[in-house]
C-alpha cells in the first residue's frame, strides 16, 4: 500500500492508443433491457433511471417499463452509464441483485441489453417478547426493525429523501410483538426511544417509553446488538429483548466553521457504529452551528456534517469524529472541515501489445475509449454517510473522455483500490503507477492511501490487449453451503505476479453454479472456491494478508489452468466438496 504525502491529486499523462482503437465514432445507439424479479417474472410499470457515469442522480433520464418489463433509452451519446430501478413503494431504489458486492457497481454502454433483477419477494416476519428486569411484560412499547444488510449480505444504503424505512409495532399485554412485511435481509431490532424520522409503517401513537434510550436485541452473551436475518416468507421467532430503560446520554458539539456563502442547511449525521442506526440534525444558517443528540445508549458513534450546496453534489464538509458514550453525557465535540483530495489522469493503452496479440482475437464489438470506466473503491470504514447525489458511496466511478483523461475533483481522504470496468473483451488492466520522490513512479496496484489535501501527479492506468475470458460452472453437493456464501478465485502461479493484486480474481457464483472471469491477463492460474463470511465487503486479493492466504490455499487445493492470449475458455466443469475444488462432470 502506498502512502502519499499531503496533496491535491492532479494528474497529467499522455495516452497512447493502438492503431485504429477508438478512432471511428460510433453512431448513437440505445441501451435496452428489461426488469425482472428473482423468480424471473417481468416487473411492469416501474421506472428505470439512466445516469451517465460521473454525473449526479438528479441528471438521470427516466423510462417506465412496459408489460413485459422492457425499457429503452434511445440515441445515447458515447460513454458509460449506470441503471437504477425505482422502488415506488419505498421512494427509494431497488438493490441490484446481479451486482457483485465485491466488484462494485455494473455499467452499460450504448448498444448493450441490460437485464436487471430486483428482489420482489414474499416478505418475512420477526416476532418476540419484551420483558423488564424481573421478567414482567413490557406493554404498549414500540418495537422497531430497520434493515442493515440486504439478502446478499450487502450493507443497505437508502437514497430515499424520507430516510431509511422503519417497520415498527407495539407490544401487546403479554409483551409480545410481531413485525411483518419485512423484505429478506438482516435487521436490527430496538425497543423504546424517540420516534423515527424516517418512513414508518403505521407509526404508533406516543408511548411512555419514547423518552428512554433504545434497547437493542442481543443474541450475544456480552449483550452486544445483534442483527436478525429474515428469509423470504419466513417467520423468525424468539427474538426476545430484556428492556433496560433509562434516559441514556447525550452527545453535543459545534461546527468549527461558518456556513459558506450561498449554501443551504448543513446536516449533521450521528451513526451508531454497532447497529448502523442513524440520526440527523439540520443546522440552519440562521442559528448557531451547534447540535445535540439525546437519549443515546452507551456505545461508539460516528459524527459527520454534510453541507447542502444548491446546484452541486452534496459534499461531506467535515471529518468524521468517533465518539464513545459510557455512562455520561459527551460534550464539546468539534467538527472540523475536511480537506478533500482530488485525482486526475489518463488511461494508457500499451501500443506494443497491439503488435503481439493474436490477429484473430476480436472483441464482441469495437469499443471507444470513452466507454472505459475507472473505479476507485474506498474502504467503507474510511468514508462518511451516503449522499443523495452519489448512488454508491464506496465506489467512485470516473468517466473517461475521448483522450482517455479522467478526473476526481473531490475525494474523501481514505484508502482506495483502483480498478477499471472495460468495454472491450480484449483489454485487461496491466499496471497502475503513482508518483514518488525524485520524479520516480512506483506501483500503486495495491491501492492508494490518500490524505486530506493530497496531490498526485501523475497517476497512470495502463491497459493491454490480449485478455482471456473464463466461463465455468461449479457443482455443489446437497446440504453444502449456499451458493451466495461461496466465492471463486483466480490465483496467479507466476512467482513474479505472486503479490500483484491485478492478477488475482474474485467473483460470485450465479444461479446454477455459473461463474465468469473476464479481462484476465494471460498466464497460469489456480481456480479456488472458498466460503466467505457474511458482511465482508473487500476482495481477498486487495490486501497483502488476503493474497498470502490465497497463495497458501493454491498450494494444496484448486484446479490449475493455463490461459492464452484472447482465449475464451468455456464450460469449465468443477465440483466443490468439503472445501476442495476438483474437475467435475
Amino acid at each position: 500500500m502506498i502512502n502519499l504525502r499531503p496533496l491535491v491529486l492532479l494528474v497529467f499523462v499522455t495516452i497512447v492508443l493502438p492503431a485504429g482503437y477508438g478512432q471511428e465514432r460510433r453512431q448513437q445507439l440505445p441501451i435496452t433491457g428489461r426488469v425482472i424479479d428473482t423468480a424471473g417474472r417481468p416487473v411492469a410499470g416501474t421506472f428505470v433511471d439512466l445516469v451517465p457515469v460521473g454525473s449526479p442522480v438528479k441528471s438521470a433520464l427516466r423510462h417506465e417499463t412496459n408489460e413485459e418489463g422492457k425499457f429503452s433509452f434511445d440515441g445515447l451519446s458515447t460513454g458509460a452509464y449506470s441503471l437504477l430501478v425505482e422502488d415506488l413503494s419505498k421512494l427509494d431504489f431497488f438493490t441490484d441483485v446481479q451486482s457483485d458486492n465485491f466488484a462494485g457497481p455494473r455499467f452499460w454502454r450504448p448498444g448493450d441489453f441490460a437485464e436487471l433483477v430486483v428482489p420482489i419477494e414474499k416478505p418475512g416476519i420477526i416476532t418476540g417478547r419484551v420483558t423488564g428486569p424481573t421478567g414482567e411484560p413490557v406493554v404498549e412499547a414500540i418495537v422497531r426493525a430497520f434493515k442493515v444488510r440486504d439478502r446478499q449480505g450487502r450493507r443497505v444504503q437508502s437514497l430515499s429523501p424520507l430516510g431509511d424505512t422503519i417497520w415498527q409495532r407495539k407490544t401487546d399485554d403479554r409483551g409480545i410483538y410481531r413485525i411483518w412485511w419485512l423484505d429478506p435481509g438482516a435487521y436490527m431490532i430496538s425497543v423504546g426511544g424517540a420516534p423515527s424520522g424516517g418512513l414508518t409503517f403505521r407509526a404508533p401513537s406516543p408511548t411512555d417509553y419514547d423518552n428512554d434510550a433504545p434497547t437493542y436485541y442481543s443474541g450475544s452473551p456480552l449483550g452486544e446488538p445483534t442483527a436478525v436475518t429474515v428469509g423470504p416468507q419466513a417467520e423468525v421467532n424468539g427474538i426476545d429483548i430484556q428492556y433496560r430503560g433509562g434516559s441514556g446520554h447525550a452527545i453535543s458539539g459545534t461546527l468549527s466553521w461558518k456556513p459558506a456563502s450561498g449554501s443551504g442547511s448543513t446536516r449533521v449525521y450521528l451513526t451508531n457504529a454497532a447497529t448502523g442506526a442513524q440520526q440527523s440534525d439540520y443546522l440552519l444558517n440562521d442559528r448557531p452551528p451547534s447540535f445535540t443528540f439525546a437519549k443515546l445508549p452507551d456505545g461508539d458513534y460516528d459524527i459527520v456534517a454534510i453541507a447542502d450546496m444548491p446546484g452541486h453534489q452534496d459534499e461531506i464538509a467535515s471529518r468524521t469524529v468517533r465518539a464513545t458514550v459510557k455512562g455520561t453525557d459527551l460534550t464539546g465535540i468539534t467538527l472540523e472541515p475536511m480537506a478533500f483530495a482530488s485525482a486526475a489522469g489518463r488511461i494508457v493503452i500499451d501500443s506494443t501489445s497491439d503488435q503481439t496479440y493474436k490477429q484473430d482475437c476480436h472483441g464482441k464489438r469495437p469499443a471507444v475509449i470513452e466507454e472505459v470506466v475507472l473505479v476507485l473503491k474506498g474502504d467503507p470504514a474510511t468514508l462518511g454517510p451516503s449522499s443523495m447525489e452519489r448512488h454508491d458511496r464506496s465506489a467512485f466511478a470516473l468517466a473517461v473522455d475521448s483522450n482517455g483523461a479522467f478526473a476526481a475533483p473531490r475525494l474523501n481522504p481514505g484508502t482506495y483500490s483502483i480498478s477499471a470496468d472495460l468495454p472491450d473483451d480484449r483489454l485487461y488492466l496491466s499496471a497502475i503507477t503513482a508518483p514518488a520522490p525524485a520524479s520516480r513512479a512506483v506501483s500503486a496496484s495495491g491501492g492508494l492511501t490518500i490524505k486530506g489535501g493530497g496531490h498526485v501527479s501523475p497517476l497512470v492506468i495502463s491497459l493491454r490487449m490480449g485478455a482471456a475470458t473464463l466461463n465455468g460452472r461449479i457443482a455443489l453437493p446437497e446440504l453444502a453451503a449456499p451458493l451466495s456464501s461461496v466465492r471463486v478465485y483466480l490465483v496467479p502461479l507466476d512467482p513474479a505476479e505472486a503479490d500483484n493484486p491485478l492478477r488475482f480474481g474474485e467473483t460470485s457464483i450465479k444461479a446454477g453454479g455459473a461463474f465468469t472471469f473476464a479481462h484476465v491477463a494471460p498466464g497460469q492460474y489456480k481456480v479456488l472456491a472458498r466460503p466467505v463470511a457474511e458482511g465482508v465487503e473487500r476482495q481477498l486479493g486487495e490486501t497483502r494478508q488476503g493474497r498470502a492466504l490465497l497463495r497458501r490455499a493454491a498450494q494444496r487445493n484448486g484446479v490449475k489452468i493455463q490461459l492464452q492470449q484472447c482465449q475464451k475458455l468455456v464450460d469449465l466443469a468443477l465440483k466443490y466438496t468439503e472445501g476442495q475444488l476438483t474437475l467435475g462432470q
